[in-house]
């Protein structure tokens, strides 16, 4: 007899977590102002932190054809401050995340390559302490969409590994300042 092996089959619930990196620019404008005078004040900051959560979702694999949903929550310490001319000290912070994601993609027994896409919501805490007038801050819940492309090898049945790359244009917070 002959022991034939069977392909990977992608089909099926799933649960798991992930570590990795985050990035982005956080760019300002502002526009102080009063009766007799006004200026716009521009400047960005790069932030960045490690990040981690978890997931969980449904696949269907239709011949090479892997289709599925997937949801997931991360947590971050994602902060920016920065010093404007006027001596304002700005700073915006992310500390999570959380998406709703489609796939589309093509598997090859345990190889898979897919186009991810969704919705994706956090939370922006916007601080500004202007020197010597006191603090104003605001927080912001905040939609976006989201996608990206994700690549995964299966171990074993059980343990899958892979590496996902994602954009997410979280857009404008706006906030005006008059003295």
């Amino acid at each position: 007899l002959v022991d034939s092996v069977q392909p990977y089959n992608w089909t099926g619930f799933y649960v798991g977590g992930q570590l990795g990196g985050i990035s982005g620019t956080n760019a300002s404008a502002s526009r102080y102002s009063s009766p007799w005078w006004s200026a716009d004040i521009y400047s960005s900051a790069a932030m960045s932190s490690l990040t981690g959560g978890i997931h969980a979702g449904y696949r269907w694999q239709f011949g090479n054809v892997v289709t599925g949903l997937e949801a997931s929550y991360n947590l971050a310490s994602l902060e920016s401050r920065w010093t404007d001319n006027w001596s304002y000290t700005k700073s915006i912070k992310r500390t999570w995340d959380a998406d709703i994601m489609g796939e589309l993609g093509y598997a090859v027994d345990r190889f898979k390559i897919s186009a991810i896409g969704g919705a994706a919501v956090t939370k922006f805490s916007v601080n500004e302490d202007v020197y010597g007038y006191g603090a104003e801050s605001a927080s912001v819940i905040r939609w976006a969409p989201r996608v990206g492309v994700r690549m995964e090898y299966a171990l074993t049945q059980k343990v899958i590994a892979g590496l996902q790359l994602d954009h997410t244009r979280w857009g404008t917070i706006s906030h005006y300042n008059s003295s």
